[in-house]
């Protein structure tokens, strides 16, 4: 059973909203784009992991897709985590285009593509490490200690996989199923833990934290740089203002009544979940403050305060919401 659904990760949409927003002739772009195209890439290679993953009996596995847990002074994260009553799975994803090299000996992964070689930091001990922080986290909720393995998975099937000498724990996508069932029988007669797998489970749900930062202090981008306003859905300049109740594009004419649902979902992502009107105003280019009061009562935003203290809470999930119902 799939306790924690596979989604976009929110690292990824802040990446998106950013990207939209920053001058695009900025040298520091190069940089995000390419942190972008890394988070992207890993949660394509999760997104690959459905298919075998389909093939687990939903009554004997329960499937977390990114989760992040803290052990101690450390936060630690697994792409994909198997719960079973016998053992606990932790598979860390990897996908990667070009010849791949796996040198266990210097303990680096090489990859090769268009005559160029790059390395990757070495798998097995990314694993090792989160093995070692599961264990931690397991004995600091007063768990039992159920074996723990480990599994790097690579899903790019255009990839060729090479290493300088054979690695149990080191496999293709295509491998996966037969690896658990290998688990599976090395594990058979290991005492059940059935008892207390769904307080495990509703343990690591609640001590899930999802990352976080800040994007602008770690590019080091003033809230200044970046591009306000209302963004076209047809030509995508941020040349959209209110005229009766459509906003009107300036630059190709055409109209929505939704657009500013996207501005406010970049600003939440960006900034902050609370904003006041003037904020709001301030960002999507609104002159009229009843106007972004009205927007605001349209969103459902949750109101803190009074007066000139007024601030208002907008939620992420309620915009893509709107959003989605805007399209239908």
């Amino acid at each position: 059973m799939i306790v924690k659904q596979l989604t976009v990760p929110i690292q990824i949409r802040k990446l998106e909203a950013l990207l939209n927003r920053f001058p695009i002739h900025d040298e520091r772009r190069e940089r995000i784009f390419s942190d972008y195209q890394k988070a992207y890439s890993g949660y394509i290679g999760e997104k690959a992991m459905q298919y075998p993953l389909s093939y687990l009996d939903p009554e004997r596995y329960l499937i977390f897709h990114d989760i992040r847990l803290k052990a101690g002074e450390h936060f630690f994260q697994i792409d994909i985590l198997i719960l079973s009553t016998k053992f606990i799975l932790i598979s860390e994803v990897k996908n990667i285009t070009g010849r791949l090299f796996l040198d266990h000996e210097h303990k680096q992964l090489i990859r090769t593509i268009d005559d160029k070689e790059e390395s990757f930091t070495y798998p097995i001990d990314q694993l090792t490490l989160q093995q070692i922080q599961l264990k931690k986290w397991l004995h600091q909720h007063s768990f039992p200690l159920l074996p723990i393995e480990g599994l790097v998975v690579f899903t790019n099937e255009s990839s060729i996989l090479t290493s300088s000498k054979p690695h149990e724990k080191i496999i293709k996508k295509s491998s996966f199923i037969h690896k658990m069932l290998d688990l599976e029988k090395r594990f058979n007669q290991v005492p059940d833990y059935s008892e207390n797998i769904n307080t495990l489970s509703d343990t690591i749900l609640q001590n899930h934290t999802p990352q976080n930062k800040s994007l602008l202090q770690k590019y080091q981008i003033s809230k200044d740089e970046l591009i306000t306003g209302i963004q076209c859905p047809n030509c995508q300049q941020f040349a959209m203002k209110r005229s009766y109740k459509y906003f009107n594009c300036s630059q190709c004419r055409s109209s929505s009544k939704s657009a500013y649902l996207k501005a406010l979902e970049e600003y939440v992502l960006l900034f902050d979940s609370l904003l006041t009107n003037k904020q709001g105003r301030e960002f999507l280019e609104i002159k009229s403050p009843d106007l972004m009061q009205r927007i605001l009562r349209e969103i459902s935003a949750e109101r803190f305060g009074v007066n000139k203290s007024t601030s208002y809470r907008i939620c992420l999930e309620a915009l893509g919401k709107l959003k989605k119902e805007s399209l239908e």
